[in-house]
């Protein structure tokens, strides 16, 4: 779906009023024309950000992330385009002739986190008009949800020197457990007679996974690590 654009008073990035065009008077509202805005979720999470340019009077586009933050981006640097990290999810994109192209033109690619729904906040400078423009109240992105099908599979052994690990005596029988990033346990598994265990159907996250081991009075844990 493609978005117009309207003019109207400088959009503001963050604090980025001050590197944008001077404060445009109204009877310069039809600027702003000529372009238009489109995102194409072509792979799951993944987007290309598209314009439509039909003249040459814009210099730069912001693209700012109402809520959330980019995971990636990709510049199309073949095409000549540029762009500045103004933020986690601000991204100011320009070319290196100075005015964007004509045409259509896939300046950026970007990547978004799993299960966020967010609207891309747009805003270039018109400078035939000497205003500012915004697409007001931005375009809807929305990104791939978690699958759930992360798994974390592994092995328990008793080091012994410098013997490679296959020839590590295994640990059957013991129980691993996994917690969330805030400690709090999700699930175990007892490890079978290879001393493998694994947990599936994970979403993505921090996990921790820790080893119980039986001690005269209770039990002992030792933490293996974060994943």
């Amino acid at each position: 779906m493609t978005f117009m654009k309207t003019s109207t008073q400088f959009f503001l990035p963050f604090l980025l009023m001050l590197f944008l065009l001077p404060m445009a008077d109204t009877s310069f509202a039809q600027g702003c024309t000529g372009i238009t805005f489109s995102f194409e979720h072509y792979e799951p999470c993944k987007f290309r950000a598209k314009y439509a340019n039909t003249t040459d009077c814009f210099t730069e586009i912001w693209y700012v992330l109402e809520s959330g933050t980019f995971s990636s981006w990709n510049v199309n640097t073949a095409a000549g385009f540029q762009v500045e990290e103004w933020g986690p999810g601000a991204l100011r994109v320009f070319h290196n002739q100075g005015f964007l192209p004509l045409g259509n033109q896939i300046p950026l690619l970007f990547t978004l986190p799993t299960d966020l729904n967010t609207n891309m906040l747009v805003s270039y400078n018109d400078q035939c008009a000497q205003v500012g423009c915004e697409i007001i109240g931005g375009i809807p992105i929305e990104s791939c949800p978690d699958p759930g099908d992360g798994s974390i599979i592994g092995v328990t052994y008793r080091e012994c020197g410098n013997l490679p690990y296959s020839d590590q005596p295994l640990l059957p029988g013991w129980t691993i457990e996994l917690l969330d990033d805030m400690g709090n346990v999700l699930g175990e598994q007892v490890t079978d007679a290879n001393g493998a265990y694994a947990f599936y159907d994970l979403h993505a996250g921090i996990y921790i996974i820790r080893e119980a081991i039986l001690l005269t009075g209770g039990l002992m844990y030792r933490r293996l690590g974060n994943i």
